[in-house]
């Protein structure tokens, strides 16, 4: 069944006069909340907005409900995100209440309430009375369908004020087998001509942007090696991965991650927190095998929620520095102080990676970055531990798309690509003339990060040397502290060579 709403009435005065915000928003989110007071000034159709993974949703909510006319309610799909913005609200000196069998609270008369959309559903009449606004966390989960909770509740809130605002917040605007959540946008494009729920996204923000500007901490993604798991096999069904397929594809291959593990822990030495992603409880518990026990711990699905809450607060507090998570943990959790994600588990859509790879992009004293270890590139026939440069050479030469060379020489230039940004390409040659070759971006402070982890840390001849890079400049006039490694393993993609792994003497 397909969920359709009779025509809203007209609207009429909703917002309250602006009066003088408790709290400093923003520039971004003070046009995110002035961009909502105009539209539902003159529209009733339900509308979207798009903020990044730490952009700050939860301040936005808090100045709309704040200001509204009328009652508030604030669902979200996960007690987390209702407690975080519950919390968010109240911490300005503001009332609200909570309506969630999960935080063990059912209020029912405040101006506003935060609750889980799995409570209020099941909620008597008493609580939908007289809502003006409703306000919608993670709203790419909401579809036309008839038979959904958040269908069943809007209609209830509908019955009571025909013109009740409906408004969604999300960091991802599309969902895999069906597109884009809303029809049009802000700047008068449509999306798409079939029927959403969201008429109209009326502000949206760029992770980039956020980037740039130094609302979040730059993500540096390392490549994989060629140790990484091969997802290739697997087919989606619907919008996700069979678990039972991925528990094979992950059985067949489980010598692979001892040498996975021993890479995060390395890569982890210098890193405050780190959150290693997997959808396999079986899977987990292996990776648990092989961290320090007295640092790590696992959140799964069925971890009793006083046990999840303990997990948390010792990671928060920094005592322990490995947390696995399967499945959980991507919405509604907030730590800023991480600083490497390591994804071992297949990603069905890009909102997914998005909001994975946003757990590690929030701003922490002292955090300048955030490494990204993506090992679930394809490795077919990769079927052993590889923990030494033999073994990796023989894995690497038995693989069909991977190919070996020994180079001979290595060369330097500082090229430009097709919008004019500097970076400093690498050619390796072998004896016969042929080469590879890997580019590196040198225009701000996260390039020269990536260039650390991605090449100089391996290629200095004097590993303890302080080496200041800070252009492509500097990479050239120290060209000659930089090694040539033994060999270089390339895969194929597309149409030409990655180069994955390098093994030095």
């Amino acid at each position: 069944m397909i969920l359709r709403f009779a025509a809203p009435p007209p609207p009429r005065p909703f917002f309250q006069e602006r009066i003088q915000s408790v709290y400093q928003l923003r520039p971004y989110q003070q046009i995110a909340v002035d961009s909502t007071i105009r539209y539902f000034q003159k529209s009733r159709d339900p509308a979207v907005l798009v903020l990044p993974t730490g952009a700050g949703k939860s301040l936005v909510i808090a100045e709309l409900a704040r200001i509204a006319k009328g009652r508030v309610l604030v669902l979200a799909h996960v007690k987390e995100l209702v407690e975080q913005n519950h919390g968010k609200y109240e911490s300005y000196g503001l009332d609200a209440g909570i309506y969630s069998a999960g935080l063990d609270r059912k209020d029912k008369g405040s101006k506003v309430i935060f609750g889980s959309i799995q409570s209020v559903a099941r909620a008597g009449d008493d609580l939908f009375k007289s809502f003006s606004l409703l306000i919608i966390d993670e709203c790419h989960r909401v579809s036309i369908e008839e038979d959904t909770q958040y269908a069943q509740v809007i209609k209830r809130l509908r019955l009571i004020n025909p013109s009740l605002c409906v408004l969604g917040l999300t960091a991802t605007p599309y969902r895999l087998g069906l597109g884009w959540i809303y029809q049009f946008n802000h700047r008068g494009l449509m999306r798409t001509s079939e029927q959403r729920f969201f008429k109209k996204c009326i502000y949206d923000l760029t992770l980039s942007y956020m980037i740039q500007n130094k609302y979040l901490t730059p993500p540096i993604k390392i490549d994989s090696p060629v140790a990484s798991y091969d997802f290739s096999s697997l087919k989606l069904k619907g919008e996700s991965f069979k678990l039972s397929e991925i528990e094979h594809v992950l059985k067949d291959q489980e010598r692979v991650t001892p040498g996975i593990i021993a890479n995060i822990i390395e890569m982890a030495r210098d890193r405050a927190g780190v959150m290693i992603f997997t959808s396999s409880v079986r899977h987990a518990e292996e990776i648990m095998t092989h961290l320090p026990s007295e640092l790590s711990a696992m959140v799964v699905g069925d971890t009793a929620s006083h046990e999840r809450d303990l997990i948390i607060k010792r990671f928060k507090e920094k005592n322990l520095k490995f947390l696995v998570n399967v499945s959980v943990l991507t919405t509604g959790f907030d730590a800023p102080h991480v600083d490497l994600i390591a994804i071992l588990r297949p990603t069905e859509s890009v909102s997914l990676y998005q909001q994975i790879v946003g757990r590690g992009l929030r701003l922490a004293p002292g955090k300048k970055d955030c490494l990204i270890l993506d090992y679930t590139g394809v490795c077919t026939g990769c079927q052993a531990t590889l923990v030494d440069n033999d073994k990796k050479l023989k894995e690497a030469m038995s693989l069909k798309d991977a190919h070996v060379m020994r180079p001979d020489s290595m060369q330097f230039d500082k090229t430009y690509d097709k919008k004019g940004n500097a970076r400093i390409e690498v050619k390796y040659y072998d004896y016969d003339g042929e080469f590879l070759r890997e580019f590196f971006y040198m225009n701000n402070p996260g390039d020269y990060r990536a260039f650390y982890y991605n090449f100089m840390r391996m290629h200095l001849r004097i590993p303890e040397r302080k080496v200041d890079i800070r252009s492509a400049d500097d990479v050239l006039q120290q060209k000659d502290l930089f090694r040539v490694p033994m060999f270089v393993i390339a895969r194929k993609k597309n149409y030409y060579w990655e180069i994955r792994e390098k093994i030095f003497e």
